[in-house]
């Protein structure tokens, strides 16, 4: 048997534009071998970040997953006013993913917020 070294990766990942609307944060994930993912995600609003609560969910190889960030009433006001006043906000999400072999490897998705 060949033991397994090799870090898991993402192929695809991006941050959805919308949270109002869907109260969440999406974050698309495609890992190339079956992981467990966990996100710790911030929101920057007009210089005063927010953060978000950790998500942990297992996806499989091969397929695009979207993984949704609960995002609490007091930041999707701060979103909201910020978006009235034309400010930019940016969501910024750690994704940390682990094999059934114990590799490890972490990325940095970013992307900003505009509904």
């Amino acid at each position: 048997m060949v033991a397994d070294h090799t870090a898991p990766q993402l192929g695809q990942r991006s941050i959805a534009a919308s949270v109002l609307a869907t109260h969440s944060l999406r974050i698309v994930l495609a890992p190339t071998e079956r992981v467990t993912a966990t996100v710790t995600a911030t929101v920057r609003v007009a210089g005063r970040t927010y953060r978000l609560p950790v998500v942990n969910r297992r996806l499989r190889a091969g397929g695009s997953t979207g993984v949704r960030v609960a995002v609490r009433r007091d930041v999707r006001d701060a979103i909201a006013a910020a978006l009235r006043r034309r400010l930019p906000v940016r969501a910024r999400a750690t994704v940390a993913l682990v094999d059934r072999a114990g590799n490890a490897s972490a990325t940095v998705v970013s992307g900003r917020v505009t509904a």
